[in-house]
């Protein structure tokens, strides 16, 4: 049985507030046609609420933005400090935990998902990815971990 794969990448763009850097507090749920046959959509729609729950619960409140930016002058620019930590550990979380799906559930359906920054904007990209370019370094391997994340793996995808 032939396995559909993407034709090219997707992307699901910002749609919520975008911080300096690009980076934004939520990206669009829409499921996209492209992965019909690939992913289904209780399964894309699980993984973009969680990817959005994380970012959200990491963001820095408007109050802190407030701050920021009225007190910018006489701090010099140093009070950016404040909602920049903010926004650093979202992103931060946010690429965890793309990483976790792509470990976890993207990988077995041949797909990846990263997050991709340009100047003043950023977007989640869906992409193929060639299963045979995988390599595992044996020497490296703890069995314990292995064996831990193997019991979340199976958890997890009772759960979707």
């Amino acid at each position: 049985m032939d396995t559909p794969h993407l034709q090219s990448s997707i992307k699901l763009n910002a749609n919520g507030k975008l911080y300096i850097n690009g980076f934004s507090s939520s990206y669009d749920d829409t499921y996209p046609q492209q992965l019909k046959g690939i992913l289904n959509q209780r399964q894309f729609q699980k993984i973009m609420d969680e990817l959005n729950s994380v970012i959200q619960s990491y963001w820095s409140c408007g109050l802190c933005h407030y701050f920021g930016w009225l007190c910018s002058v006489p701090t010099v620019g140093l009070s950016f400090l404040c909602p920049k930590l903010c926004q650093q550990q979202a992103e931060e979380m946010a690429v965890e935990k793309i990483s976790e799906f792509n470990d976890i559930v993207l990988g077995e359906y041949g797909i990846q998902m990263r997050l991709v920054k340009k100047f003043l904007t950023s977007y989640i990209e869906i992409y193929s990815f060639d299963h045979s370019n995988q390599q595992i370094e044996i020497s490296n391997l703890d069995i314990s971990t292995f064996d831990q994340k193997s019991e979340n793996l199976k958890e997890y995808r009772e759960e979707i």
